[in-house]
């Protein structure tokens, strides 16, 4: 009976340990990509004006193609 007790133990154990594993790692990339984030906008933010602004407009028009769905259809 002690077996079957220390078995149920080990087992949800390891499913706690899972979960903390689990959490961490979603942790941590949320860092990574909060960190890739602000060195996007420290590059973007080094450019000139007129590429930034050219950049900006460009990817405007293109996500309200794709949005009002007039993207060409071959």
């Amino acid at each position: 009976m002690l077996k079957i007790i220390e078995y149920i133990k080990d087992f949800f154990t390891f499913i706690l340990e899972l979960f903390k594993f689990v959490g961490n790692l979603l942790l941590s990339l949320v860092n990574i990509l909060v960190k890739c984030v602000g060195f996007l906008v420290d590059v973007v933010s080094a450019l000139p004006t007129a590429f930034v602004v050219a950049c900006t407009a460009l990817v405007i028009v293109s996500v309200l193609y794709k949005v009002l769905g007039r993207e060409s259809q071959s």
